[in-house]
């Protein structure tokens, strides 16, 4: 047989190999392997997919005795319920139910996720809801979620079809195993809260407590805390 054949076979059969590995080779942090970020390929605004739109200095907890791992630019996809996280290999994102919880850094704030909750509506233990207080017994928890809205088309006779997300939000009483959806109302939160209801008006009376506003709810829930041991 020809040297040349031969030389020219095993040069093929080595970049095949090659290429197979780089095809297969995905990046990992703090042991998880990530994968390429991946899109709808839907046409839309991107504004109302994320919980912030820019990236965010933040932290991942990968389980609930394990430090924080320091991500330098991090993103919520709070349509698909995804972190996402940017390095100078690309934009990947995290498998789910990898993660136990994140934190971001945003205007001089921290939030926090936390995910392993179940017994709220359609959620299980893989979506992440944003903390306003928690305890053993008892959590104020928000879900952030966005609604798909099709624009139809701008243009008479084109099948291109436009989309936004519209963000949402539902508040929630964590107690007993249990999430119960309120309404950011004083009936509403009292109803869940049970107990004695008139020492719970009485402090949403003296500290001037607007039951709209969650870090307002989040102080009630943490007085209903320390009076329920």
């Amino acid at each position: 047989m020809n040297p040349k054949y031969i030389l020219l076979v095993c040069s093929f059969m080595i970049n095949g190999w090659v290429s197979a590995q780089n095809l297969n080779l995905s990046p990992s942090f703090g042991g998880i392997t990530l994968a390429p970020l991946t899109t709808t390929g839907k046409i839309f605004d991107e504004s109302n997919v994320f919980f912030t739109q820019n990236w965010c200095e933040g932290s991942i907890y990968i389980n609930i005795d394990a430090k924080g791992l320091f991500v330098s630019k991090l993103k919520y996809n709070i349509v698909e319920d995804k972190i996402i996280m940017q390095n100078e290999q690309g934009v990947f994102e995290f498998p789910k139910g990898s993660i136990l919880s994140f934190t971001l850094k945003l205007n001089g704030k921290e939030y926090t996720f936390l995910s392993g909750l179940e017994g709220i509506e359609k959620y299980n233990a893989t979506n992440f809801f944003l903390v306003h207080y928690q305890s053993n017994k008892i959590k104020l928890i928000t879900k952030h979620f966005s609604v798909l809205q099709n624009l139809g088309s701008n243009n008479y006779g084109s099948t291109t079809q436009e989309y936004t997300y519209s963000k949402e939000k539902d508040l929630y009483i964590y107690k007993d195993s249990k999430g119960v959806l309120v309404k950011r109302n004083k009936k509403s939160i009292l109803e869940v809260l049970g107990g004695d209801k008139k020492m719970w008006e009485e402090y949403i009376k003296n500290n001037k407590l607007d039951m709209k506003k969650e870090e307002d709810i989040a102080r009630l829930i943490q007085f209903y805390d320390s009076k329920n041991p």
